[in-house]
């Protein structure tokens, strides 16, 4: 085995003695490099919110390669600290999300989780590696970086998109209400003021599904950024445009977290930054030398809020409703207990906790929630108490690595801020491997400008490299210290926002942690068997990986895509008057309708267990039903059984969803009213009835098992429902309430009018 060294003056590891395999090993390195930046960087940038909705199998070869950069450079001779406390807890959590899975009711969420964690955990193993060889500089500018694109796309979005959406609506644009129906928002419906609220509200998400996600990722690079715009101002430092650019980046971070309005975000920032100068031991001859600077940043803070409150787009009431925001939490915590009470060794799984929930979600809750908005509960709901253990264990592994003395005998470079060609090309490949893969290229050259965040990134790096080439620097130490006061208060936040699942802040938080880790000691021994085993295990989740995710994900979702494009020939065929359907119109959709269909089934069975693609397969047939109801067709029975079939294996799936029995039985409803399936309606009472019985303080479901029942002259259950619709009408919150039309209905119905 050849022995290595690290270069003082040099990037990458070199070897002193030569030959292939140093070779080998420097251009393995390199690889490393970008694989790790690329797998960190592409999971921020794509818009994901649920770690178990699939969207980062894409994603996963990144964190793959970083597991096979780790195997050959140990095996090529490159220091590397032991990894066996990380490996052992990596895989005590990967277990418990396992164990999770396999007792899950809908296993697809499960199981796509499982990856997940397997890839994050390639990425952190990998980090430590490299932070022995180069110290966290490295993943430390690139949260920096990721940070300044996030409030860079926040700044776009709320003086740009956010407006041009609230033009289109106001002008009641068919694009945007299309648009709005496929997310499920129908005019005029309980889900429309929600989306107003959103639409009008100066909140920003960045990439991320809600401002609580972007303000995750600020909490955490904060205490780094910080340290960045401290090290500007050190005399004797950069040139005057490294120190401007590190203060505009710093103020953009800030103002952005402050423009989430995230509460929860503001404490654990605090607690963040007063961490670090706790751990910093910043001296009083240290205070009263930058008292100057320190007074004329907290003015400028001060100046900067007055100004946004000023300006109408920070609100008082963030702060004066504070305290009803943790009375919401405090009811979605109440209605968790019983999920962790009934699952509290294995969890629910992935994906699965929105269903438990909602059959104890409290009368008058705000929200139909994923998640409990508390990274314990969380974790032990979803997970059990062996993955809540592992994850624990885990982060105390990593911050106590982060936080013990430094003497490592493999040293790293010190200048600079960790930039060099190979995370640039990380950066690019990044960019790159988003577009196509959430974009598509040929969208994205057709209208560059509508994505702003392949802009956004790059953009944020140049920037960086600028202030990376000014000549200021950061030790290692300093870093250490920003990135545990960075994790404590990310996990601070997420005490009450919730998200340790969100895929956009796990990559970035492991990794970082994982870098700034260090190791106890650099000596490596080499086990032959330890790491052919390792060797085999890669190779084992590389085939499984292609095979089972890879290959039918990527057969689906052409087939979706054949799905779309005839869905939107057929929105411009068919009229929008229904009684206008000529013969000759008919002769046009028959045949798109029926390859709609066959497109949405070859895209269900490419990957059986995604409810979803049975869902979008039963609306599909459904429509069809419909068209073929107008002109009095044959084939209006056949679609009916098909979508029925298709509902049937939705639920299926996926037993504990409410609103896909509350489908099924809106179908089987349709059908006996129209005298297609004269025997339908006792089955659709008996799915209006399961849809109640998962989602008992729903105000809608028991309207509709009221209103059903009532056509069915069962006054007495119905006046039972109906009553308990309206008393769970008064709900403060305008999107769990009955429309006008339907609070009438039951009141007449209740006071016995016909």
């Amino acid at each position: 085995m050849n022995s290595t060294a690290t270069n003082l003056n040099s990037t990458s590891p070199t070897v002193s003695n030569g030959g292939a395999l140093d070779l080998i090993a420097t251009i393995v390195h390199r690889i490393g490099a970008v694989a790790i930046v690329m797998a960190i960087a592409s999971r921020n940038l794509f818009p994901a919110e649920n770690i178990s909705d699939g969207s980062g199998i894409y994603f996963f070869p990144a964190a793959l390669l970083c597991g096979f950069c780790l195997i050959i450079e140990r095996l090529a001779g490159i220091p590397s600290p032991p990894l066996w406390n990380w490996l052992i807890g990596w895989l005590m959590l990967v277990a418990g999300w396992i164990l999770s899975a396999s007792v899950a009711e809908y296993r697809y969420p499960a199981e796509i989780a499982v990856w997940e964690w397997i890839g994050v955990g390639m990425v952190c193993l990998y980090a430590v590696h490299w932070g022995a060889l180069r110290g966290p500089k490295y993943i430390a500018i690139l949260v920096v970086t990721l940070c300044l694109m996030q409030s860079t796309l926040a700044g776009y979005e709320i003086f740009v998109t956010i407006p041009q959406l609230r033009a289109l609506y106001e002008k009641g644009d068919e694009s945007l209400t299309k648009a709005m129906r496929e997310i499920g928002v129908e005019k005029g419906g309980p889900a429309e003021q929600a989306f107003k609220n959103r639409l009008y509200s100066t909140e920003p998400l960045g990439t991320t599904g809600h401002p609580n996600s972007l303000a995750g990722l600020l909490v955490l690079g904060l205490p780094i950024t910080l340290l960045l715009a401290w090290n500007s101002l050190i005399p004797k430092g950069p040139r005057v445009v490294g120190m401007i650019l590190s203060l505009v980046t710093t103020a953009a971070i800030v103002v952005t977290l402050l423009l989430t309005k995230s509460r929860s975000a503001w404490i654990a920032a605090v607690v963040a930054v007063g961490l670090y100068l706790l751990m910093s031991g910043v001296s009083y001859v240290v205070w009263r030398k930058y008292r100057t600077v320190v007074g004329v940043v907290i003015a400028l803070l001060i100046l900067a809020v007055v100004g946004l409150v000023l300006g109408g787009i920070l609100d008082p009431q963030v702060i004066t409703q504070s305290s009803q925001s943790m009375q919401y939490r405090w009811e979605w915590w109440q209605a968790s207990m019983p999920v962790i009470r009934h699952h509290w060794l294995l969890g629910v799984g992935s994906g699965n906790f929105r269903g438990h929930y909602l059959a104890h979600k409290l009368p008058f809750s705000s929200e139909e929630i994923s998640d409990p908005h508390n990274f314990l509960i969380e974790l032990w709901a979803t997970g059990g108490l062996l993955t809540l253990i592992a994850y624990l264990a885990l982060l105390f592994i990593g911050i106590r690595g982060a936080t013990r003395p430094s003497h490592s005998t493999v040293p790293y470079p010190s200048r600079g801020l960790g930039i060099d060609g190979s995370w640039l090309v990380g950066v690019v490949l990044a960019t790159i491997v988003v577009a196509v893969f959430d974009i598509g290229l040929v969208p994205l050259l057709a209208s560059f400008d509508q994505y702003p965040q392949v802009i956004a990134f790059p953009f944020a790096a140049m920037l960086l490299a600028v202030i990376h080439g000014s000549g200021i620097e950061w030790n290692d130490l300093s870093l250490r210290k920003g990135t545990v006061a960075g994790v404590v208060g990310l996990h601070v936040h997420w005490l009450a926002a919730g998200g340790v699942a969100f895929p956009s802040l796990m990559m970035a938080l492991w990794g970082l942690l994982g870098a700034a880790s260090l190791p106890s000691t650099s000596k490596m021994r080499f086990s032959f068997w330890g790491h052919t085993a390792f060797v085999v295990v890669l190779a084992g989740i590389t085939l499984g990986y292609a095979f089972t995710l890879l290959v039918p994900r990527i057969e689906r979702d052409l087939a979706a895509e054949k799905a779309r494009s005839i869905e939107e020939d057929l929105s411009r065929s068919q009229p929008r008057n229904p009684s206008a359907v000529t013969p000759q119109i008919w002769t046009r959709l028959v045949p798109l309708m029926e390859q709609w269909a066959n497109a949405c089934r070859e895209a269900a069975e490419k990957v059986p267990g995604d409810r979803q693609g049975w869902e979008r397969l039963a609306a599909a047939e459904m429509s069809r039903m419909r068209l073929a109801a107008q002109l009095r067709s044959k084939n209006e029975a056949r679609s009916y059984r098909a979508a029925v079939k298709a509902w049937e294996q939705a639920i299926a799936l996926d037993p504990r969803r409410s609103e896909t029995h509350r489908q099924l039985g809106a179908l089987y409803h349709e059908a006996a009213g129209s005298g297609l399936d004269a025997d339908a309606t006792k089955l659709a009472v008996e799915e209006y009835r399961r849809a109640v019985q998962l989602y008992p303080n729903s105000a809608l479901r028991r309207w509709e098992l009221g209103n059903i029942l009532s056509e069915q002259n069962d006054r007495a259950e119905a006046l039972t429902e109906f009553k308990r619709a309206l008393e769970l009408d008064k709900t403060p919150h305008l999107d769990k309430r009955l429309t006008d039309i339907q609070r009438k209905v039951a009141e007449k119905y209740i006071a016995g009018k016909p």
